[in-house]
């Protein structure tokens, strides 16, 4: 039940590229404003499932995002791991992933969003929401999958985004 609000014209400046620069682990958070986070232009897209993002979200119920824009994403913008209910809206991701470092089969985790379910949350009727956002440069916009042994991916909704210069992927 915490809100973090960047306002119009303000930056975040993240000052380490390669770990989780703002950790959310309780329900019913929210990132908000028209603001910027911005990290270090220093990328990371091989392969391993993601350690860190700008915006790391675990084991939470009930997350929001809106109106960030994201500038230079090391790995992930924002990650979510274990958790559900959640909606990103009207974001910009800017990954900035250099297409001359881009290789197919080596640097395929660079996302703007990042989703891993949780393996016990099967019940739930709305996992996440990527709404009316923007991605560009990132290896991949927006990805969902199964990270783990027993989660399932179900329920997320991908409604009126724009990517531009996704390498690999817009939707994965």
């Amino acid at each position: 039940n915490t809100e973090l609000v960047i306002e119009a014209g303000a930056t975040l400046h993240c000052a380490v590229a390669l770990q989780k620069a703002i950790i959310v682990t309780g329900d019913n958070c929210r990132i908000t404003g028209a603001g910027t986070i911005l990290s270090p232009a220093v990328w990371n897209g091989s392969t391993p499932q993601p350690a860190y993002a700008t915006v790391w979200v675990e084991d939470c119920i009930g997350f929001y995002a809106t109106g960030i824009t994201f500038y230079n994403i090391p790995k992930t913008g924002i990650w979510f791991q274990d958790s559900t209910q959640w909606r990103v809206e009207n974001c910009t991701f800017l990954g900035n992933y250099p297409y001359a470092d881009y290789n197919e089969s080596i640097t395929t985790h660079h996302f703007g969003i990042g989703y891993n379910p949780p393996a016990d949350a099967l019940g739930l009727d709305t996992w996440g929401q990527v709404v009316g956002n923007s991605f560009s440069m990132c290896v991949t916009g927006f990805i969902f999958g199964n990270f783990g042994a027993t989660a399932t991916t179900k329920g997320i909704a991908v409604v009126g985004n724009a990517f531009k210069n996704c390498w690999a992927h817009a939707v994965y």
